[in-house]
């Protein structure tokens, strides 16, 4: 699926319930974790920055913004989960955010 596919998906699905650039962080964050081998920031980073075309460094620190910003608001941010698990097809608990 393609990057900005992804982005109007998880847009249709939170659009209404966030501003316009948490939605856009979400989606680079989903993003990331498809392209990725790991659910390491730097490895959701990495794959923001190959699927993007982005540097790695950049797209690493938007991903960490992401994370921090959801602590910050000491939310579980299940919608990501459920956003990665709809688009990949598997169940459980293996997309839960920690």
């Amino acid at each position: 699926m393609a990057p900005k596919d992804i982005h109007s998906y998880v847009e249709g699905i939170v659009g209404p319930h966030l501003h316009a650039k948490q939605v856009q962080s979400l989606a680079n964050g989903v993003v990331g974790t498809i392209h990725s081998v790991s659910l390491a920031i730097a490895a959701i980073g990495t794959g923001l920055a190959m699927a993007e075309g982005l540097l790695p460094k950049h797209a690493i620190k938007q991903v960490d913004r992401l994370l921090s910003l959801w602590r910050r608001r000491q939310r579980d941010p299940p919608i990501g989960g459920e956003v990665i698990q709809s688009l990949h097809g598997s169940g459980g608990d293996r997309w839960r955010w920690g």
